[in-house]
């Protein structure tokens, strides 16, 4: 059974319980407002029982009517022994009758929508020839317009409704699926932040490495191990620079190399 799993309403069972009674509604209304509502109250009253039977098993319904079409069948004719119990071609009940052609397109998409309207028609004009309604006798009576309510207009709107609610699905789950994706980070430059400061010279004073460190911290770390190696290499070779004599005694010597230490670390 299809659906769309971010809008349950818009599953197979769901679309063909609406529908029905949307249906039953507007055709009440209709009636109401032509006063014949208590001579149809009968017919009222049981299509609304049968209405409450399919919202309680709609999912049972629904399966069992993928698994053997022969149910979509009975419920096609069950809407056409309404329509021929209320009047036949002039039955207010037409538009409750469309509510036979929602599933097949929504469980088997074109051949659903073929077998269902074909079969609608051919048993709307079997069934109302039956009763002594010919299709006939109704173009005489009432023109073409009842002709085309019952023989015509249901091929169209078992294609339509499917396809609309087709449509909505992919809409729905395209949208769903733009949103569910999470957009990778970027990396910005802060409009107003100032550029890291380098020193052009090899040594980086004190207290410009104390700026470094709040302006740009990867910058910094750059900056200080190259002033760090550099500081190794001066200070390497000022230690090992050969002494002014060539055979300086030893307290001599560690006081020039205090002495070059010194000058070194300022």
């Amino acid at each position: 059974m299809r659906g769309n799993r971010s809008k349950p309403w818009l599953a197979d069972h769901v679309i063909f319980v609406s529908y029905r009674w949307l249906a039953w509604a507007l055709t009440a209304l209709v009636l109401l407002y032509q006063g014949r509502l208590f001579s149809y109250a009968i017919l009222l009253g049981v299509t609304a029982a049968v209405n409450l039977g399919y919202t309680v098993a709609a999912r049972q319904f629904t399966s069992k009517a993928q698994r053997n079409p022969l149910i979509l069948g009975s419920d096609i004719l069950y809407t056409l022994a309404v329509v021929a119990s209320s009047g036949g071609w002039a039955s207010p009940f037409v538009l409750y009758a469309y509510s036979s052609l929602v599933l097949p397109g929504l469980l088997d998409g074109l051949r659903g929508w073929v077998m269902s309207s074909l079969s609608f028609v051919s048993l709307a004009a079997i069934i109302l020839w039956a009763v002594d309604l010919p299709p006939a006798a109704a173009l005489a009576e009432y023109g073409w317009l009842r002709l085309v309510l019952l023989l015509v207009a249901p091929i169209a709107f078992a294609f339509v409704l499917p396809w609309l609610v087709e449509t909505a699905r992919q809409l729905i789950q395209r949208q769903h699926s733009h949103t569910s994706q999470v957009p990778a980070p970027r990396l910005e430059r802060t409009l107003n932040a100032e550029p890291p400061r380098f020193a052009s010279g090899g040594r980086v004073p004190p207290r410009m490495r104390d700026r470094l460190l709040d302006d740009a911290p990867l910058a910094l770390q750059l900056i200080k191990t190259r002033a760090t190696e550099q500081s190794v290499e001066d200070l390497r070779r000022t230690i090992f620079m050969p002494f002014t004599s060539t055979d300086p005694d030893l307290a001599t010597a560690l006081d020039q190399l205090a002495t070059r230490f010194g000058q070194h670390t300022g």
